[in-house]
């Protein structure tokens, strides 16, 4: 019998069993939250054409290299977010963290579809991207 085994009929720890309760929730809201943003960018790719003119006024007013540079900063922060989950211990901190994760991956998705042309861009009433 191997030391990790737990005997049968032994008693779950409190904090054990109070984690395993707390997670469901946080792990049901994220993937609602990442599945509704999936189908809204869909739904908005499929129903929202994109402008051409608004497309290249917005790059004459703030180049596509700013947006790539956004995109890099994200992906780091997202990338430093997720090292940061894996070795978080208490579960209210792992759900903060799966929150910046949640974040900060919604943010580079956004600048990573403007920099590769994803995103329908569209021109408001004033004339402006």
């Amino acid at each position: 019998m191997s030391s990790s085994s737990v005997a049968k009929g032994a008693k779950v720890p409190q904090e054990t069993a109070t984690a395993e309760v707390f997670w469901a929730p946080t792990v049901l809201w994220t993937l609602g939250t990442v599945i509704t943003y999936i189908l809204m960018i869909r739904l908005a790719q499929f129903l929202v054409p994109g402008s051409e003119e608004a497309s290249n006024l917005l790059f004459s007013q703030v180049p596509v290299h700013e947006y790539e540079r956004s995109s890099t900063a994200f992906a780091a922060a997202l990338l430093i977010s997720v090292i940061s989950l894996l070795f978080e211990v208490t579960p209210e901190r792992k759900q903060l963290s799966l929150l910046t994760c949640l974040i900060k991956g919604i943010a580079w998705h956004a600048d990573y579809l403007i920099t590769t042309g994803g995103a329908p861009i569209m021109l408001s009433p004033q004339g402006q991207p």
